[in-house]
Protein backbone atom coordinates (compact mmCIF):
# COMPACT_ATOMS: atom_id res chain seq x y z
CA UNK A 1 0.00 0.00 0.00
CA UNK A 2 0.95 3.63 -0.41
CA UNK A 3 0.27 5.99 1.83
CA UNK A 4 -2.93 7.26 1.32
CA UNK A 5 -4.22 11.05 3.10
CA UNK A 6 -7.86 11.95 3.02
CA UNK A 7 -9.12 8.86 1.85
CA UNK A 8 -9.62 4.98 2.41
CA UNK A 9 -9.00 1.99 0.03
CA UNK A 10 -11.73 -0.49 -0.33
CA UNK A 11 -10.78 -4.09 -1.44
CA UNK A 12 -13.21 -6.45 -4.05
CA UNK A 13 -14.08 -8.77 -0.66
CA UNK A 14 -15.25 -12.73 -1.85
CA UNK A 15 -17.82 -13.20 1.64
CA UNK A 16 -19.01 -16.73 2.02
CA UNK A 17 -22.02 -17.41 4.35
CA UNK A 18 -23.23 -20.94 3.05
CA UNK A 19 -23.80 -23.69 5.28
CA UNK A 20 -20.44 -25.48 6.87
CA UNK A 21 -19.29 -27.97 3.87
CA UNK A 22 -15.76 -29.09 4.93
CA UNK A 23 -14.11 -31.49 6.76
CA UNK A 24 -13.37 -30.97 10.48
CA UNK A 25 -16.01 -28.45 11.63
CA UNK A 26 -15.74 -27.03 14.96
CA UNK A 27 -16.36 -29.05 18.17
CA UNK A 28 -17.21 -28.98 21.71
CA UNK A 29 -14.16 -30.38 23.31
CA UNK A 30 -16.27 -31.53 26.89
CA UNK A 31 -19.63 -29.57 28.71
CA UNK A 32 -17.78 -29.12 31.83
CA UNK A 33 -20.43 -27.42 33.00
CA UNK A 34 -23.10 -29.41 32.32
CA UNK A 35 -26.37 -28.95 30.83
CA UNK A 36 -27.11 -24.76 29.75
CA UNK A 37 -24.86 -23.73 32.56
CA UNK A 38 -21.47 -22.41 31.52
CA UNK A 39 -17.76 -23.41 32.48
CA UNK A 40 -16.76 -20.05 30.80
CA UNK A 41 -13.45 -21.50 30.28
CA UNK A 42 -10.61 -18.50 30.22
CA UNK A 43 -7.22 -17.99 30.38
CA UNK A 44 -6.35 -20.46 27.49
CA UNK A 45 -2.63 -21.06 27.47
CA UNK A 46 -0.90 -23.44 24.90
CA UNK A 47 1.67 -25.96 26.50
CA UNK A 48 2.92 -27.73 23.69
CA UNK A 49 -0.01 -30.04 21.60
CA UNK A 50 -2.10 -29.51 25.14
CA UNK A 51 -4.25 -26.66 26.34
CA UNK A 52 -4.48 -25.78 30.02
CA UNK A 53 -7.14 -23.01 30.80
CA UNK A 54 -9.53 -21.89 33.89
CA UNK A 55 -13.32 -23.26 33.92
CA UNK A 56 -16.17 -22.94 36.95
CA UNK A 57 -18.17 -25.99 38.14
CA UNK A 58 -20.53 -25.75 40.89
CA UNK A 59 -18.53 -28.61 42.95
CA UNK A 60 -15.06 -27.08 41.83
CA UNK A 61 -15.28 -23.50 41.64
CA UNK A 62 -12.77 -21.67 39.02
CA UNK A 63 -9.50 -24.23 38.78
CA UNK A 64 -7.17 -25.26 36.38
CA UNK A 65 -7.79 -27.43 33.47
CA UNK A 66 -6.40 -29.27 30.72
CA UNK A 67 -7.28 -30.77 27.28
CA UNK A 68 -5.92 -32.66 23.94
CA UNK A 69 -8.99 -31.89 22.40
CA UNK A 70 -10.83 -34.60 23.11
CA UNK A 71 -13.18 -35.53 25.64
CA UNK A 72 -11.00 -38.04 27.23
CA UNK A 73 -8.10 -35.78 27.48
CA UNK A 74 -9.91 -33.45 29.17
CA UNK A 75 -9.87 -33.48 33.04
CA UNK A 76 -9.46 -30.93 36.25
CA UNK A 77 -5.46 -30.61 36.77
CA UNK A 78 -6.59 -29.70 40.49
CA UNK A 79 -8.77 -28.65 43.26
CA UNK A 80 -5.91 -25.94 45.07
CA UNK A 81 -8.84 -23.68 46.61
CA UNK A 82 -11.61 -27.04 48.23
CA UNK A 83 -15.04 -25.36 47.82
CA UNK A 84 -16.84 -23.18 44.18
CA UNK A 85 -14.23 -20.20 44.86
CA UNK A 86 -14.41 -17.75 41.80
CA UNK A 87 -10.70 -16.86 41.87
CA UNK A 88 -8.77 -19.58 40.40
CA UNK A 89 -5.25 -19.92 38.90
CA UNK A 90 -3.84 -16.82 37.13
CA UNK A 91 -0.80 -15.86 35.61
CA UNK A 92 -0.38 -18.67 32.93
CA UNK A 93 2.56 -18.80 31.76
CA UNK A 94 4.17 -21.40 29.60
CA UNK A 95 8.30 -22.59 29.71
CA UNK A 96 9.32 -25.12 27.05
CA UNK A 97 6.73 -28.10 27.93
CA UNK A 98 6.21 -26.85 31.70
CA UNK A 99 3.17 -24.32 32.76
CA UNK A 100 3.96 -22.37 35.64
CA UNK A 101 0.91 -20.43 37.50
CA UNK A 102 -0.04 -18.73 40.82
CA UNK A 103 -2.99 -19.88 42.63
CA UNK A 104 -4.12 -18.72 46.24
CA UNK A 105 -3.28 -20.46 49.44
CA UNK A 106 -5.36 -21.12 52.51
CA UNK A 107 -4.24 -18.10 53.61
CA UNK A 108 -5.12 -15.74 50.13
CA UNK A 109 -2.00 -15.42 49.26
CA UNK A 110 -0.90 -16.07 45.94
CA UNK A 111 1.86 -18.40 45.62
CA UNK A 112 4.07 -20.05 42.62
CA UNK A 113 2.99 -23.52 41.00
CA UNK A 114 4.19 -25.45 38.09
CA UNK A 115 2.60 -28.70 36.01
CA UNK A 116 3.80 -30.63 33.23
CA UNK A 117 2.40 -30.73 30.19
CA UNK A 118 0.61 -33.82 30.93
CA UNK A 119 -1.31 -32.30 33.83
CA UNK A 120 0.15 -34.97 36.32
CA UNK A 121 3.10 -33.32 38.07
CA UNK A 122 1.79 -30.70 39.80
CA UNK A 123 4.06 -28.69 42.21
CA UNK A 124 3.93 -25.72 44.11
CA UNK A 125 7.22 -23.62 44.24
CA UNK A 126 8.53 -21.74 47.33
CA UNK A 127 6.52 -19.28 49.46
CA UNK A 128 7.05 -16.09 48.24
CA UNK A 129 3.57 -13.87 47.63
CA UNK A 130 4.11 -13.63 43.59
CA UNK A 131 3.15 -10.76 42.16
CA UNK A 132 4.40 -11.58 38.30
CA UNK A 133 6.14 -13.74 36.06
CA UNK A 134 7.30 -14.08 32.28
CA UNK A 135 9.04 -16.59 30.19
CA UNK A 136 12.25 -14.62 29.07
CA UNK A 137 13.98 -16.05 26.33
CA UNK A 138 13.25 -20.56 27.91
CA UNK A 139 14.07 -18.85 31.42
CA UNK A 140 11.03 -17.96 33.80
CA UNK A 141 11.55 -14.60 35.68
CA UNK A 142 8.82 -13.86 38.69
CA UNK A 143 8.73 -11.03 41.57
CA UNK A 144 7.73 -11.59 45.10
CA UNK A 145 6.45 -8.70 47.22
CA UNK A 146 7.46 -8.37 51.55
CA UNK A 147 7.20 -5.62 53.73
CA UNK A 148 10.77 -4.92 53.38
CA UNK A 149 10.92 -4.44 49.28
CA UNK A 150 10.23 -6.57 46.24
CA UNK A 151 12.68 -9.59 45.09
CA UNK A 152 13.41 -10.35 41.49
CA UNK A 153 13.71 -14.75 40.95
CA UNK A 154 14.64 -16.68 37.92
CA UNK A 155 14.53 -20.58 37.55
CA UNK A 156 17.21 -21.36 34.86
CA UNK A 157 15.60 -24.88 34.15
CA UNK A 158 12.19 -25.63 34.61
CA UNK A 159 12.81 -28.54 37.30
CA UNK A 160 15.57 -26.40 39.44
CA UNK A 161 14.87 -24.35 42.57
CA UNK A 162 14.04 -20.44 42.17
CA UNK A 163 17.19 -18.69 42.21
CA UNK A 164 17.23 -14.42 43.58
CA UNK A 165 18.22 -12.71 41.00
CA UNK A 166 17.62 -9.13 42.74
CA UNK A 167 16.36 -7.96 46.44
CA UNK A 168 15.29 -4.48 45.91
CA UNK A 169 14.85 -3.11 49.45
CA UNK A 170 12.40 -0.45 50.85
CA UNK A 171 11.70 0.06 54.12
CA UNK A 172 7.55 0.34 53.44
CA UNK A 173 7.65 -2.67 50.60
CA UNK A 174 7.80 -2.28 46.80
CA UNK A 175 6.28 -4.44 43.98
CA UNK A 176 8.06 -5.31 40.99
CA UNK A 177 5.69 -5.96 37.88
CA UNK A 178 5.00 -5.78 34.31
CA UNK A 179 8.04 -8.13 33.24
CA UNK A 180 9.27 -7.46 29.70
CA UNK A 181 11.67 -9.37 27.49
CA UNK A 182 13.46 -7.06 25.17
CA UNK A 183 15.85 -9.74 23.78
CA UNK A 184 16.40 -11.26 26.88
CA UNK A 185 16.78 -8.83 28.59
CA UNK A 186 13.69 -8.25 31.39
CA UNK A 187 12.41 -4.89 31.75
CA UNK A 188 10.18 -4.64 34.77
CA UNK A 189 8.52 -1.35 36.87
CA UNK A 190 9.30 -0.90 40.98
CA UNK A 191 6.26 1.27 42.67
CA UNK A 192 7.40 2.42 46.32
CA UNK A 193 5.75 4.59 48.77
CA UNK A 194 7.23 6.61 51.30
CA UNK A 195 4.42 8.80 53.01
CA UNK A 196 1.90 10.52 50.57
CA UNK A 197 4.93 9.92 47.91
CA UNK A 198 4.79 7.64 45.62
CA UNK A 199 7.47 6.69 42.64
CA UNK A 200 8.18 4.37 40.15
CA UNK A 201 11.61 3.07 38.85
CA UNK A 202 12.02 1.24 35.49
CA UNK A 203 14.23 -1.55 35.81
CA UNK A 204 16.87 -4.15 33.67
CA UNK A 205 17.80 -6.93 34.08
CA UNK A 206 20.05 -10.02 32.51
CA UNK A 207 19.49 -12.64 35.02
CA UNK A 208 22.63 -11.76 37.33
CA UNK A 209 22.71 -9.85 40.67
CA UNK A 210 25.43 -7.11 39.19
CA UNK A 211 23.25 -6.86 35.74
CA UNK A 212 20.30 -6.02 37.40
CA UNK A 213 20.14 -2.14 37.87
CA UNK A 214 17.33 0.57 37.77
CA UNK A 215 17.40 2.55 34.55
CA UNK A 216 15.74 5.66 35.32
CA UNK A 217 13.51 6.78 37.81
CA UNK A 218 9.90 8.46 37.45
CA UNK A 219 8.94 10.52 40.71
CA UNK A 220 4.96 11.43 40.47
CA UNK A 221 1.49 10.97 41.13
CA UNK A 222 0.18 7.54 40.95
CA UNK A 223 -1.95 8.77 37.54
CA UNK A 224 1.42 9.63 36.14
CA UNK A 225 3.18 6.68 36.24
CA UNK A 226 4.64 4.35 33.24
CA UNK A 227 2.91 1.78 31.79
CA UNK A 228 2.38 -0.51 28.56
CA UNK A 229 5.87 -1.76 28.61
CA UNK A 230 5.99 -3.38 24.76
CA UNK A 231 8.78 -4.58 22.79
CA UNK A 232 8.85 -4.16 18.99
CA UNK A 233 11.99 -5.84 17.40
CA UNK A 234 14.56 -5.13 20.51
CA UNK A 235 13.20 -1.67 21.19
CA UNK A 236 11.18 -0.80 24.52
CA UNK A 237 8.74 1.22 24.04
CA UNK A 238 6.11 2.34 26.92
CA UNK A 239 4.03 5.87 27.91
CA UNK A 240 4.94 7.97 30.83
CA UNK A 241 4.59 11.34 32.33
CA UNK A 242 6.82 14.41 32.79
CA UNK A 243 5.72 17.98 33.26
CA UNK A 244 6.89 19.22 30.37
CA UNK A 245 5.59 16.28 27.52
CA UNK A 246 2.47 15.35 29.30
CA UNK A 247 1.97 11.54 29.33
CA UNK A 248 3.42 10.77 25.83
CA UNK A 249 5.32 7.99 24.24
CA UNK A 250 9.09 6.71 25.34
CA UNK A 251 11.61 4.12 24.71
CA UNK A 252 14.37 2.96 26.28
CA UNK A 253 18.25 1.38 25.09
CA UNK A 254 18.60 0.26 28.87
CA UNK A 255 20.40 3.09 29.73
CA UNK A 256 19.31 6.67 31.54
CA UNK A 257 20.33 8.89 28.94
CA UNK A 258 18.35 6.53 26.13
CA UNK A 259 15.23 6.65 27.80
CA UNK A 260 13.43 9.84 26.26
CA UNK A 261 10.31 10.43 25.06
CA UNK A 262 9.78 9.24 21.32
CA UNK A 263 7.58 11.93 20.19
CA UNK A 264 5.43 14.74 21.73
CA UNK A 265 2.32 14.03 20.27
CA UNK A 266 0.68 16.23 21.61
CA UNK A 267 2.67 19.44 22.27
CA UNK A 268 3.74 21.22 25.23
CA UNK A 269 2.32 20.36 28.58
CA UNK A 270 -0.74 18.49 27.16
CA UNK A 271 -1.29 14.88 26.71
CA UNK A 272 -1.65 12.55 23.84
CA UNK A 273 -2.51 9.61 26.41
CA UNK A 274 -1.25 6.18 24.23
CA UNK A 275 -3.05 3.78 25.06
CA UNK A 276 -3.32 -0.62 23.81
CA UNK A 277 0.03 -0.35 22.84
CA UNK A 278 1.09 -3.61 20.44
CA UNK A 279 4.09 -4.95 18.17
CA UNK A 280 2.65 -5.14 14.97
CA UNK A 281 5.08 -7.17 13.38
CA UNK A 282 7.49 -4.63 12.55
CA UNK A 283 6.11 -1.15 14.08
CA UNK A 284 4.43 -0.16 17.24
CA UNK A 285 0.99 0.39 17.05
CA UNK A 286 -1.47 2.51 19.33
CA UNK A 287 -4.27 5.44 19.65
CA UNK A 288 -2.67 8.76 20.73
CA UNK A 289 -5.03 12.15 20.85
CA UNK A 290 -4.49 15.17 19.36
CA UNK A 291 -7.22 18.27 19.39
CA UNK A 292 -7.59 18.11 15.93
CA UNK A 293 -8.21 14.65 15.25
CA UNK A 294 -9.31 13.04 18.98
CA UNK A 295 -8.12 9.49 19.40
CA UNK A 296 -6.58 7.66 16.40
CA UNK A 297 -4.25 5.14 15.00
CA UNK A 298 -0.86 5.57 15.04
CA UNK A 299 2.04 3.64 14.70
CA UNK A 300 6.03 4.18 15.70
CA UNK A 301 9.23 2.99 14.21
CA UNK A 302 11.22 4.56 17.28
CA UNK A 303 11.87 7.76 16.11
CA UNK A 304 10.26 10.96 16.07
CA UNK A 305 10.04 11.03 11.90
CA UNK A 306 8.71 7.41 11.85
CA UNK A 307 5.63 8.21 14.46
CA UNK A 308 2.82 9.51 13.04
CA UNK A 309 -1.17 9.31 12.53
CA UNK A 310 -1.61 6.31 10.15
CA UNK A 311 -4.89 7.42 9.52
CA UNK A 312 -8.26 9.46 10.39
CA UNK A 313 -10.74 6.08 10.85
CA UNK A 314 -13.33 7.61 13.39
CA UNK A 315 -14.96 10.71 14.52
CA UNK A 316 -12.87 13.39 15.47
CA UNK A 317 -15.14 13.99 18.45
CA UNK A 318 -14.59 9.81 19.64
CA UNK A 319 -13.90 8.37 22.53
CA UNK A 320 -11.05 5.49 22.94
CA UNK A 321 -13.33 2.29 23.18
CA UNK A 322 -14.31 2.96 19.01
CA UNK A 323 -11.91 0.94 19.07
CA UNK A 324 -12.25 -2.46 20.54
CA UNK A 325 -9.55 -4.19 22.22
CA UNK A 326 -11.26 -7.18 20.95
CA UNK A 327 -7.56 -8.79 19.33
CA UNK A 328 -5.39 -12.12 21.35
CA UNK A 329 -1.96 -11.61 21.30
CA UNK A 330 0.50 -14.05 22.85
CA UNK A 331 -2.91 -14.51 25.34
CA UNK A 332 -3.58 -11.34 26.08
CA UNK A 333 -6.17 -9.05 25.13
CA UNK A 334 -5.11 -6.17 22.86
CA UNK A 335 -5.70 -3.59 19.96
CA UNK A 336 -4.79 -5.93 17.12
CA UNK A 337 -3.00 -8.44 15.21
CA UNK A 338 0.05 -8.25 13.07
CA UNK A 339 -0.16 -11.23 9.89
CA UNK A 340 2.26 -10.65 7.01
CA UNK A 341 3.58 -7.36 7.03
CA UNK A 342 0.10 -5.95 7.81
CA UNK A 343 -1.80 -4.57 11.48
CA UNK A 344 -5.51 -5.83 11.82
CA UNK A 345 -8.09 -4.49 14.06
CA UNK A 346 -11.85 -3.64 15.01
CA UNK A 347 -13.48 -0.24 14.99
CA UNK A 348 -17.20 0.31 16.35
CA UNK A 349 -18.89 2.37 13.78
CA UNK A 350 -21.64 3.37 15.66
CA UNK A 351 -23.05 4.79 11.97
CA UNK A 352 -22.72 1.55 9.64
CA UNK A 353 -21.72 -0.87 12.43
CA UNK A 354 -18.40 -2.99 13.41
CA UNK A 355 -15.37 -3.02 10.67
CA UNK A 356 -12.22 -5.26 10.50
CA UNK A 357 -9.88 -2.76 9.19
CA UNK A 358 -5.65 -3.63 8.33
CA UNK A 359 -2.92 -1.28 7.54
CA UNK A 360 0.40 -1.58 6.45
CA UNK A 361 1.76 1.03 8.78
CA UNK A 362 1.60 3.96 5.88
CA UNK A 363 -2.75 3.68 5.01
CA UNK A 364 -5.33 2.43 6.33
CA UNK A 365 -7.88 -0.23 4.43
CA UNK A 366 -11.40 -1.49 5.53
CA UNK A 367 -11.24 -4.92 4.90
CA UNK A 368 -15.00 -6.21 6.27
CA UNK A 369 -17.88 -4.74 7.44
CA UNK A 370 -20.68 -7.12 8.72
CA UNK A 371 -23.57 -5.71 10.58
CA UNK A 372 -25.05 -2.53 11.60
CA UNK A 373 -24.47 -3.52 15.48
CA UNK A 374 -21.00 -2.30 16.44
CA UNK A 375 -20.50 -5.00 19.03
CA UNK A 376 -20.65 -7.69 16.92
CA UNK A 377 -17.15 -7.83 16.03
CA UNK A 378 -15.29 -9.27 18.64
CA UNK A 379 -12.12 -11.12 18.96
CA UNK A 380 -9.31 -11.95 16.28
CA UNK A 381 -6.60 -12.79 16.45
CA UNK A 382 -3.77 -14.41 13.41
CA UNK A 383 -3.73 -18.01 12.60
CA UNK A 384 -1.25 -19.51 10.22
CA UNK A 385 -1.60 -16.50 7.75
CA UNK A 386 -5.07 -16.55 8.80
CA UNK A 387 -7.09 -13.69 10.75
CA UNK A 388 -9.48 -15.78 12.11
CA UNK A 389 -12.72 -13.32 14.21
CA UNK A 390 -16.07 -13.05 15.06
CA UNK A 391 -18.80 -11.36 13.52
CA UNK A 392 -22.33 -11.06 12.29
CA UNK A 393 -23.42 -10.83 8.85
CA UNK A 394 -27.04 -9.98 10.09
CA UNK A 395 -28.38 -12.84 9.65
CA UNK A 396 -26.61 -15.45 11.06
CA UNK A 397 -25.77 -13.79 14.57
CA UNK A 398 -22.34 -13.38 15.71
CA UNK A 399 -20.10 -16.80 14.42
CA UNK A 400 -17.04 -17.77 13.70
CA UNK A 401 -15.31 -16.40 10.68
CA UNK A 402 -11.61 -17.08 8.92
CA UNK A 403 -10.18 -14.34 6.33
CA UNK A 404 -6.97 -14.86 4.01
CA UNK A 405 -6.82 -10.56 4.62
CA UNK A 406 -6.85 -9.56 1.30
CA UNK A 407 -9.90 -10.92 -0.51
CA UNK A 408 -11.71 -13.53 0.96
CA UNK A 409 -13.52 -14.08 4.19
CA UNK A 410 -15.61 -17.53 5.35
CA UNK A 411 -18.24 -18.19 8.05
CA UNK A 412 -17.91 -21.23 9.98
CA UNK A 413 -21.61 -21.49 12.02
CA UNK A 414 -22.05 -23.17 15.20
CA UNK A 415 -25.44 -21.87 16.43
CA UNK A 416 -27.64 -22.10 13.81
CA UNK A 417 -30.19 -19.83 12.34
CA UNK A 418 -29.75 -16.48 14.00
CA UNK A 419 -28.70 -17.39 17.19
CA UNK A 420 -25.17 -15.91 18.07
CA UNK A 421 -22.68 -18.41 19.31
CA UNK A 422 -20.35 -15.55 20.08
CA UNK A 423 -16.61 -17.33 20.09
CA UNK A 424 -14.18 -15.61 21.60
CA UNK A 425 -10.44 -16.89 23.41
CA UNK A 426 -9.05 -18.33 20.24
CA UNK A 427 -5.43 -19.73 21.00
CA UNK A 428 -3.69 -22.73 18.66
CA UNK A 429 -2.52 -24.96 20.41
CA UNK A 430 -0.91 -27.90 17.99
CA UNK A 431 -2.29 -28.45 15.07
CA UNK A 432 -5.73 -27.17 16.62
CA UNK A 433 -7.40 -23.70 16.96
CA UNK A 434 -9.47 -23.68 20.64
CA UNK A 435 -12.04 -21.05 21.29
CA UNK A 436 -14.93 -20.74 23.70
CA UNK A 437 -18.56 -19.97 22.12
CA UNK A 438 -22.14 -21.18 23.23
CA UNK A 439 -23.86 -23.60 20.69
CA UNK A 440 -27.21 -22.69 22.63
CA UNK A 441 -27.83 -25.83 24.02
CA UNK A 442 -24.08 -26.26 26.34
CA UNK A 443 -23.77 -22.69 27.69
CA UNK A 444 -20.36 -21.01 26.90
CA UNK A 445 -17.56 -23.67 26.51
CA UNK A 446 -14.11 -24.83 25.33
CA UNK A 447 -14.35 -25.77 21.57
CA UNK A 448 -11.91 -26.60 18.92
CA UNK A 449 -11.66 -26.94 15.09
CA UNK A 450 -8.27 -28.12 13.35
CA UNK A 451 -6.37 -25.57 12.23
CA UNK A 452 -6.76 -27.07 8.64
CA UNK A 453 -10.16 -27.24 8.14
CA UNK A 454 -10.00 -23.19 9.25
CA UNK A 455 -7.31 -23.24 5.64
CA UNK A 456 -10.18 -26.04 3.68
CA UNK A 457 -12.98 -23.53 5.01
CA UNK A 458 -11.89 -20.22 3.65
CA UNK A 459 -10.18 -22.30 0.07
CA UNK A 460 -13.40 -24.82 -0.65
Amino acid sequence: MKRVVGRWLFPVLILITTPNAFAGAPMPVEDINSGTNSAAPSDLTAVGDKLFFTAFTPQYGRELWTTDGTSEGTKLVKDFYPGPNLDGPANLTAVDDWLFFTAYDDKGSPRLWRSDSSGKDVRRIGSGFVVDLANINGTLFFTTSTKNGAQLWKINNNLGKPLLVKSIKSKNGAIAYKLTNVVGTVYFLVYTKVGTKVGYKLWKSDGTTVGTVPVRDFPGEAVAHPDNLTNVNGTLFFTAYSPETGSELWKSDGTEEGTVVVKDIYSGPGSSDPMFLVNGEALLYFLAFQPATGYQLWRSDGTSEGTFLVGEIVPKDNIPNYFRTSAIVNGKRTLGAGLNGNFFLVIRNFSTGAELWSTDGLSTERFLSLTADPLHMGTLTAVDDMIVFSGNDGVNGSELWVGDGESKARMIEIAPGPGSSAPSNFTAAGNNLFFVADDGVTGRELWVIPIAALHDALNN
